[in-house]
């Protein structure tokens, strides 16, 4: 939880990934896939991270999208891993690179169960949504 409170503006970003940080979270989120807190925790760094328009870039280069969507796919009825992870990836989805990775790696697929699995919750909804049009961009 430090992780997030530390991304939430741009210069301890920066610094952050200067240091190796968007490595570490990623390396993190496959290290421990089966844990849920810490794929909550990670969906939700590398969101603030790519909040970031300058982050982006580096944070598709690192490979958060295949982490979002491992993460997301090992939770798939955990609404605390969809949400973050949702964003997230919309986050990314905002860079032709970004929507490109999401396409690659099966994001939309894991976008549009995790709408199926919990249609009640407005939130997610909305992120999601955000996601498929910002991927239907390039269709």
């Amino acid at each position: 939880k430090l992780l997030f409170h530390l991304v939430k503006d741009n210069e301890t970003r920066a610094k952050l990934a200067k240091a190796g940080g968007i490595k570490a979270v990623i390396e993190g989120m496959k290290e421990h896939e089966n844990d849920q807190d810490v794929q909550e925790e990670g969906c939700r760094a590398l969101g603030c991270l790519a909040t970031d328009a300058s982050m982006v870039a580096r944070v598709v280069e690192e490979g958060a999208v295949t982490a979002l969507v491992r993460g997301m796919m090992a939770h798939p009825t955990e609404k605390k891993v969809q949400l973050p992870g949702c964003k997230a990836l919309a986050c990314l989805g905002v860079s032709e690179e970004g929507r490109s990775e999401l396409m690659d790696q099966g994001a939309v697929k894991v976008v549009v169960a995790s709408m199926q699995a919990s249609a009640e919750e407005t939130a997610l909804q909305e992120q999601g949504s955000r996601v498929l049009s910002l991927v239907a961009k390039d269709e």
